[in-house]
């Protein structure tokens, strides 16, 4: 990576290290994302027999994405 973009190790580092808290801060999600129902499963699922059994009451997403669930600072148990 240092190669690529021309920068030292230190500084790719600081780049990677504010980007991943940029993307893990809650204020991203509420902003940013938009969870779908949780009552509703996708079509592609309800119609394919090979699926609906195993994945009828899955939540989240089934193409790698990750979203990063968390539990708002109110709600927590100290």
């Amino acid at each position: 990576v240092c190669k690529r973009f021309q920068h030292s190790p230190g500084t790719i580092t600081w780049v990677f290290d504010n980007l991943l808290n940029c993307l893990t801060d809650p204020q991203f999600y509420t902003h940013y994302m938009k969870l779908l129902p949780s009552d509703i499963t996708p079509p592609e699922i309800c119609t394919n027999p090979k699926l609906y059994p195993f994945l009828k009451d899955c939540l989240g997403a089934l193409d790698g994405t990750h979203i990063d669930p968390f539990i708002p600072d109110e709600s927590q148990i100290a």
